[in-house]
């Protein structure tokens, strides 16, 4: 999905004939996660499940009748480490802008690299996400960007208008 990054639990545990559809529970009975695919061959049985407490904050939105903002990206963040190894810039790579989404209505490009929104910096996933949370569906913000060009990084500014689904 864009705009949406969840951390995976990894299991091997034996699953019954639902094909891995189902909760991830702990001893003590408690759900600890939502299994959501098996991702590997037939002959190994390994499971994925997205942790609940990931999850907490999506269910109680929803339930509570309101809608997810998003600006419509696929990212990745860049870290001191790949900074270091790279020479790119640290901020959020933008890996996939959604067709038609408000991101690629504004102009951003995959590979620009989103470092501020609306003077909030964007170090990585997490500053992205948190604001995020506090965005406004219809609101305009200003996205400043780096693009690689012929001369090394150019800054690119771009309004982009904040969208709900």
């Amino acid at each position: 999905y864009y705009d949406i990054q969840y951390s995976l639990i990894a299991t091997d545990m034996q699953m019954n004939s639902s094909g891995g559809r189902g909760f991830l529970m702990n001893t003590s009975g408690e759900i600890i996660g939502v299994i959501t695919k098996k991702t590997t061959p037939s002959d190994v049985s390994v499971y994925t499940a997205i942790g609940i407490s990931e999850l907490k904050n999506l269910i109680e939105r929803l339930s509570n009748g309101e809608k997810e903002v998003y600006i419509g990206v696929k990212a990745e963040e860049i870290t001191d480490t790949v900074s270091r190894r790279t020479d790119m810039p640290k901020g959020m790579l933008v890996k996939e802008v959604q067709n038609d989404g408000p991101a690629m209505l504004a102009g951003i490009l995959p590979m620009d690299i989103i470092t501020e929104i609306d003077g909030n910096p964007i170090t990585g996933y997490a500053s992205y996400r948190a604001w995020l949370r506090n965005a406004g569906a219809g609101e305009t913000v200003k996205v400043k960007a780096l693009r690689s060009g012929k001369e090394g990084y150019e800054e690119a500014v771009f309004e982009v208008t904040v969208g709900e689904r």
